[in-house]
């Protein structure tokens, strides 16, 4: 990335731009392409962008490595229309960012009820609404279904063998998906923030501007009251 601040925000919208265009001509996708699909891809790939500022300023930290590759899976199989493998993908999303946020190791086993419980605290603490953290844990209860399935448990084996083989389940209603989505990483966005201010601060120290072209103008505002409180 170009070190020259004024640039970067062009240099971000011409990355996302190239991006968008070749999501548009890849060959395996499964899915017609609307200006939903558009939007949502747009606003994932403004979050790639976000955890690659962050991982240049915190080089050690595996969270952004990981999220980031979690968003680029995440793509891939929406457009493949894989849509065990998009619950995958989004179950590892919202773990991990969960795991950023309550500074949980990952090496530690798995994230645990323990640790939506203290994302929840957080959340109380700063005041969000409660309806946000329900949409959450109800996003990743649905990924979980999806992930472990059941069927497996009560079939013979060459029955869901075939199955899996021969499954056209694809996802409907793409564009109600996206806003829950969208709504749900907004507000692990909010409690990054609030949680750890000072950090998200000093990454895009003299760069408010873009950090508010990649995570929206509230997200900027929000940044600066926990700062001031912060300091008071």
């Amino acid at each position: 990335m170009n070190n020259d601040f004024s640039d970067d925000i062009n240099n971000c919208k011409n990355e996302i731009k190239l991006f968008l265009n070749h999501i548009s001509n890849v060959d395996f996708s499964k899915i017609e392409l609307q200006d939903y699909d558009k939007d949502f891809f747009a606003f994932v790939s403004k979050h790639i962008l976000f955890f690659k500022y962050l991982g240049l300023y915190h080089q050690d930290d595996k969270y952004f490595k990981i999220l980031i590759s979690d968003f680029y899976y995440y793509i891939i199989s929406i457009l493949k229309s894989e849509l065990r493998y998009m619950y995958l993908n989004e179950r590892s999303i919202l773990e991990n960012y969960t795991r950023m946020i309550t500074r949980i190791s990952i090496d530690d086993d798995h994230v645990t009820e323990r640790s939506f419980n203290n994302l929840k605290l957080s959340s109380d603490k700063f005041g969000f609404d409660i309806s946000n953290y329900s949409l959450l844990k109800s996003e990743y209860a649905t990924s979980c279904g999806y992930v472990h399935g059941g069927k497996e448990l009560t079939h013979a084996l060459s029955y869901v063998f075939d199955d899996c083989i021969n499954s056209t389940t694809r996802l409907t209603k793409r564009a109600n998906y996206y806003q829950r989505m969208i709504r749900v990483i907004k507000y692990l966005d909010s409690l990054l923030i609030c949680s750890h201010p000072e950090f998200i601060n000093g990454c895009f120290h003299r760069q408010k501007a873009l950090l508010s072209y990649l995570l929206g103008k509230p997200s900027v505002d929000l940044l600066f009251n926990s700062m001031d409180k912060k300091n008071r």
